[in-house]
């Protein structure tokens, strides 16, 4: 059966729809999935043997800015969130 379809091989026109029905699908399908997800997953930061990915940091972070805006009423500045150690402080809290 291998030596059938290694003669089948030799034939241009099966190559072609070996190229057309394998080939070129999983090429640009499956290629954007090494695009679309990074290595690591969605995980931006691990802390001790836990990891944070980007929504649970998103998330964390606008509830400090809630809380924030509660202590500080009207006086709160929204720049106030681009604070590095702002930020630093939301992963290990």
């Amino acid at each position: 059966m291998l030596v059938q379809i290694r003669n089948l091989i030799q034939y241009k026109i099966v190559k072609y729809l070996f190229a057309i029905f394998l080939i070129i699908p999983f090429g640009l399908f499956g290629i954007d999935y090494y695009f679309r997800t990074p290595l690591g997953g969605d995980t931006i930061a691990t802390v001790g043997r836990l990891r944070v990915s980007q929504g649970d940091f998103d998330q964390a972070l606008r509830q400090q800015q809630e809380t924030l805006q509660a202590q500080f009423g009207r006086n709160f500045d929204a720049s106030l969130m681009e604070n590095p150690d702002l930020r630093r402080g939301v992963l290990t809290a």
